[in-house]
């Protein structure tokens, strides 16, 4: 049987302190400084830095992946900590290193890995709480994490209720995603994994949603959540006449082709736009051959729900 822990060991742990050990010689500590600072022998430090010390990395995995993103990020957060030599700055990276690895585990990219080994997790549409040992600590880890999980089983479900439902559903699939407060990378994104399809009137094959199962979406609402905090949620469509006219007034309108767009260029639109307060769709010019999609931006999956249920009447 094996732990969770035993995943996250060397693509997470061992990785993050090779990171760092790495950022420090960037800015000049000699081998015997960082170990000193990192509390290890300078014979490891030396094989970080020559790379002998390889961290086994399966990158054609896309939980590893990610796991490894956040491994980068962590330590350099770590070095940060480290060099301004405070006191408890050992204390305060151990936190921040666990810190993320607790969220990794919460419905994860390393919870996703574990249940692939170990059969009969996640079941029963709850996400797995094995690894984490009493009701205060999932109360204090999982809150915000859990909440988006179930809004999001939530409002899929009441979408799938509606009527107008084929009318707003890409041929391609739709993807709707519900960002943390603090949201700062993909793993902070939850989202259903693939793309959800309609079939007679119905989605078809509604997964369990998972911190770290988008990329582009997520990259979209990362950027518009730098420039209004408020919007952390949003649902691809398909755009028509009728969501235009239905959504006037409603929301801030974006008409731009915002996949062939940088993240540069999409940051210039945001921030041409001011202080907005309203939900933001954005949708593009049609092009030949291609389905045209919308991105409905919100605060929470419940407002675009409330958002999209009046679209019934005006079917």
């Amino acid at each position: 049987m094996k732990m969770p822990c035993e995943l996250i060991a060397e693509p997470y742990i061992a990785n993050v302190r090779q990171k760092t050990a790495i950022n420090l010689s960037k800015l000049g500590y000699t081998q015997s400084e960082i170990a000193s600072i990192l509390r290890v022998s300078q014979a490891l430090v030396s094989s970080y830095l020559r790379k002998k010390q390889k961290i086994k990395l399966d990158l054609d995995n896309k939980e590893v992946k990610m796991i490894d993103q956040s491994a980068k990020l962590v330590a350099q957060e770590v070095t940060e900590i480290l060099i301004l030599s405070e006191k408890n700055s050992v204390e305060k990276a151990i936190q921040k290193v666990c810190e993320k690895c607790k969220e990794l585990r919460i419905s994860g990219p390393t919870c996703v890995l574990h249940s692939k080994i170990v059969s009969g997790l996640n079941t029963g549409g709850a996400p797995c709480t094995a690894c984490i040992t009493t009701e205060h600590q999932i109360q204090l880890l999982t809150e915000e994490r859990f909440t988006i999980i179930q809004s999001l089983g939530k409002i899929i479900r009441s979408l799938d209720q509606l009527s107008i439902l084929p009318a707003i559903v890409p041929e391609i699939g739709l993807q709707m995603i519900y960002g943390t407060s603090d949201m700062q990378s993909e793993l902070d994104v939850s989202a259903f994994p693939g793309r959800i399809t309609k079939y007679r009137g119905h989605l078809t094959r509604i997964p369990s949603p998972e911190f770290g199962a988008s990329e582009g979406t997520a990259r979209l609402l990362l950027t518009v959540h730098q420039f209004f905090e408020h919007l952390r949620a949003a649902i691809t469509l398909k755009f028509s006449n009728m969501l235009l006219i239905s959504l006037k007034g409603l929301v801030t309108e974006i008409k731009a082709n915002i996949d062939t767009m940088s993240l540069k260029a999409i940051s210039k639109v945001f921030n041409l736009l001011g202080d907005s307060s309203k939900p933001i769709l954005i949708y593009s010019e049609p092009i030949l051959g291609l389905e045209q999609i919308a991105y409905l931006i919100c605060d929470s999956p419940e407002d675009i729900f409330n958002l999209l249920s009046p679209l019934e009447m005006n079917e």
